[in-house]
Parts: structure tokens; C-alpha cells; sequence
């Protein structure tokens, strides 16, 4: 849109009146928000399609630098270990091992069932799809008992850098025209793994120094996001880093002065989650229905790997003697959504699959959304809080 167009500034306009509307309804109990905003978001888009126009944006470098970084400092912040002592090996093999199965499973499925030349493609948009979302997974599961809440929500940040590592190996494999082979894919596994740790390494530096220098807000974010950016830089994990750096800074910091910093980051991490989920409304609109049977192809193999990740990870669970009921088993299978990761790296996608990666996605994050808000309505209703 040009300087000289008279709909420059309308952009801002609209966003900020959807935010107050998602946001009423999120406090008039109207869960989850991300879903609120992101039918609103492409609405809105779609209407002023038809003029030549939209009055909303979606930037990948904002949402990966910006906007996504304070949710996950957030929940590192936040982090307790007495809250998922119990759980995270739980929530840990669901994030990798999870991860990796759906990405495998929905790829297979992919490419035996569609036009799709190279198990690379199907596989990358399987590693898309396999990550559960921060924002629409904290918001669903709050009504969900302690343990498997904890379960969910750490799965839920910690699975992204799984998925991102997958797609970046996905990337350099297709990008080198398929000329490598199993000693060069192994090596592009260790040199990732490796990469891991230099991001945990990389955020407990940056928390040590934000928690040694003078008590400063401003200093504290931009070191937080400093580890996140150079991570990201080196094509490491800028989640995991920036999530290690809020771990150890509530550990480092005095009480008084993490307070103020948690507050100040929740403040950024709400606007952050409203404003995501209304501009990817952008996105969807991006759909295009002749790929819908792709898109259903996708809907029943992550459904399917989601169940056996769950049932096998727990069985396994149980004989380090943490335990989940049927029900518990059940909930976590249902309450794998995806959200706006999933759609930002559906945009990586090489020109020719672009719209076939965007429409498959768009439909699994819409299909995890409509399961768990269906599920935990029925938790509810069935509570005996609410007989």
C-alpha cells in the first residue's frame, strides 16, 4: 500500500479495534481468543479483498523477532519446577519424539496419497504441522487438571524448536537439488543437536549478565531478545534460548525486580498473542479449496499420530511411576493445536507448494482448534463443579 493511498493508517485502525474485540471476548470467557482472531482477521482481510486492498499485514521477520519472542520469554519466566517435576519427561518425549513421528507419519501419509514428487516436500510439510501452538494451547487447556495442563503447555514450547530443526534440514536437503546422502543428512542431525545446546548455553549467559547489570527493563528485553535474534542468526533455536533465558533470570534476579520484569512481559505477551492471530487472518484467505483433500489427508494423520504419541509415551511414562488416567490420555491426544508457527512456516515453502502447504495447514489448525474447544466444553459440563 502507498504513502499516497487513502487507506494508509486504516491498517493500525482496524487491528487495534479487533484486538479490543478479541480481547472482550476472551474476558467475557470466550476461549480460545486465537480463534476469535484469526475468523475476525480474515474477515476482515477477505472483505477488503474486493477492493483491491487489505487493511491487515503479515510480516514473518516481525512475528519470528518480535512478536513470538516475549510469548516464549513469558512462559520461561513462569517457569516452576515444582509445577512439572512430576511431568516433564512427559511433556520433553512429546515435544521431540511427538514431533518427530507426526512429521514422519503426516509426510508418508502425504506423499502415498497425493500428487507430491519428492518424500522431502511431504515430510517438510509434516514437520510444519508437527508442533502444537504456545498461544491457542495455554488458552484451551486452562480448565484441564494440573498435570496434564503442565504437560501441554511445556510440550507446547518446546516442540517448536523439533519442528524448526526438521524444516531447516528439510530446506538444505532440497535446496542442494537432493544431492545428499546419508553421511551428509547424519552430519546435518549432529550439527543441529549441536546447535541445541548452544542456544541453552547462549540464554543462561545473556540472563546471567541482564541479572548482574544494573536493574534496567529495557536492558533485560533487549539482551532477552539478543539471544533469540543471534540464535535464530545462526539458524540455532532462538525458542529455546530466549525460554532458558527467562528460566534462569527468575533464578539470578532479586524478587522485587523479576516482579517488574514479569509483569512488564506479560503485558508484551498479551498484546503479542491478540495481535498474531488477528494478522495471520491474512493468511488463511491465502486457502485455495481445490488442495482440500490434502488438507483432509493431513487432518486424520496427525489425528492418528497424535494418539499413538500420547498412548506410547505415557505407557512409558508409567514405569518411571508417573501415571495418567484414560481420560488424562484422552484429553492430550485431542489437545494437539496448531497455530501461528505452523502457518509462518507454511511460508517457507518453495514457490510451487506454497498454496498446497498454506491450505493444509490453515485446515489442521482450524479442524485442532473446533476439537479442542468441543473436548473441553464437554470437560466441563461433565465436571462435577458444574452438576
Amino acid at each position: 500500500m502507498g504513502l499516497d493511498h487513502p487507506l494508509v493508517g486504516i491498517e493500525w485502525i482496524v487491528t487495534f479495534i479487533l484486538m479490543i474485540i478479541v480481547i472482550h471476548l476472551r474476558e467475557r470467557g470466550y476461549r480460545p481468543a486465537s480463534l476469535y482472531g484469526l475468523m475476525l482477521g480474515g474477515i476482515v482481510s477477505y472483505g477488503f479483498g474486493y477492493f483491491g486492498e487489505t487493511p491487515l499485514n503479515f510480516n514473518v521477520d516481525s512475528f519470528m523477532y518480535m512478536l513470538l519472542p516475549p510469548i516464549v520469554l513469558q512462559s520461561g519466566l513462569n517457569f516452576k519446577w515444582d509445577h512439572i517435576k512430576n511431568s516433564w519427561g512427559t511433556a520433553l518425549s512429546l515435544a521431540w519424539f511427538g514431533t518427530c513421528i507426526t512429521a514422519a507419519w503426516v509426510g508418508y501419509a502425504v506423499y502415498i496419497s497425493h500428487d507430491i514428487n519428492h518424500f522431502i516436500l511431504a515430510l517438510w510439510l509434516g514437520a510444519i504441522l508437527g508442533p502444537t501452538d504456545a498461544v491457542s494451547t495455554r488458552e484451551s487447556v486452562k480448565d484441564l487438571n494440573h498435570k496434564t495442563k503442565m504437560v501441554l503447555e511445556y510440550e507446547s514450547i518446546l516442540n517448536d524448536a523439533a519442528s524448526i530443526m526438521i524444516v531447516h534440514i528439510c530446506q538444505q536437503i532440497w535446496f542442494n537439488s537432493l544431492k545428499i546422502d546419508s553421511k551428509d543428512i547424519v552430519e546435518i542431525i549432529g550439527f543441529n543437536i549441536l546447535l541445541l545446546f548452544v542456544s541453552i548455553f547462549t540464554g543462561i549467559l545473556c540472563a546471567y549478565i541482564a541479572s548482574k547489570t544494573i536493574e534496567n527493563t529495557t536492558v533485560v528485553f533487549s539482551l532477552a531478545l539478543l539471544s533469540y535474534a543471534f540464535c535464530e542468526c545462526i539458524r540455532s533455536s532462538g525458542i529455546i534460548s530466549i525460554f532458558s533465558f527467562g528460566i534462569m533470570f527468575q533464578y539470578m534476579s532479586a524478587k522485587k525486580y523479576l516482579k517488574e520484569i514479569k509483569i512488564i512481559s506479560k503485558s508484551f505477551s498479551e498484546f503479542a498473542e491478540v495481535y498474531i492471530y488477528i494478522s495471520i487472518g491474512v493468511i488463511v484467505i491465502l486457502t485455495e479449496f481445490k488442495y482440500i483433500m490434502v488438507g483432509f489427508t493431513v487432518i486424520l494423520a496427525c489425528f492418528t499420530s497424535r494418539i499413538f504419541s500420547v498412548f506410547m509415551v505415557t505407557f512409558l511414562s508409567s514405569f518411571i511411576g508417573t501415571s495418567y488416567s484414560c481420560l488424562d490420555k484422552i484429553t492430550m491426544s485431542i489437545s494437539g493445536v496448531r497455530g501461528a508457527l505452523s502457518l509462518t512456516l507454511a511460508l517457507s515453502a518453495p514457490p510451487h507448494m506454497k498454496e498446497i502447504f498454506i491450505t493444509a495447514t490453515t485446515i489442521e489448525l482450524l479442524f485442532s482448534m473446533f476439537c479442542v474447544i468441543t473436548w473441553s466444553r464437554i470437560l466441563i459440563f461433565f465436571s462435577p463443579s458444574a452438576n
